[in-house]
């Protein structure tokens, strides 16, 4: 009888003992979900930032190589960690925007890379339509892509 009675009263204690560890278990799980997605957007809100005043500059005869330091194979990792805590609006800016940075990127290395003069004038004329048509993307909708930049702002708690 007396082993019955030490069984029955540790259940409750082992429910208990489950039920904090699963809670904890969340908790935890939650707090690396949240830190992931900050860092994630602070560094798509650094980069847009940098790249936009890159792009908003005009410096005729200067082929910039870089105007972003996201790999492009990673980019969508940082996009699906946001994806739930951003507007659609503000999603398809990040891809539009990115997708012509990586077009505009892609222009400046098949630049470099060619040999032929002929090509080189090409490209370089393929090269300064890109930058033109990223730079009337951010100016066409200039107040959604400030508006995604400082919801990036906000997720990853900048001051």
């Amino acid at each position: 009888m007396n082993k019955l009675s030490t069984i029955i009263s540790t259940i409750p204690i082992a429910i208990i003992a489950t039920i904090i560890t699963i809670i904890v278990t969340h908790i935890r799980e939650y707090l690396k979900d949240t830190k992931i997605k900050r860092r994630y957007a602070a560094i798509l809100y650094y980069d847009m930032n940098d790249s936009i005043d890159m792009i908003k500059s005009d410096i005729e005869g200067v082929l910039k190589n870089r105007f972003t330091f996201i790999d492009k194979y990673k980019l969508y990792d940082y996009l699906v960690s946001v994806r739930d805590i951003i507007s659609e609006d503000s999603f398809k800016n990040i891809k539009i925007y990115y997708k012509n940075i990586f077009l505009l990127e892609s222009c400046w290395e098949k630049y470099w890379d060619c040999k032929d003069q002929k090509e080189i004038k090409s490209l370089e004329k393929e090269y300064y339509e890109a930058k033109n048509l990223l730079k009337s993307l951010y100016e066409n909708d200039k107040q959604g892509f400030i508006n995604t930049i400082n919801i990036l702002k906000d997720i990853a708690k900048i001051k």
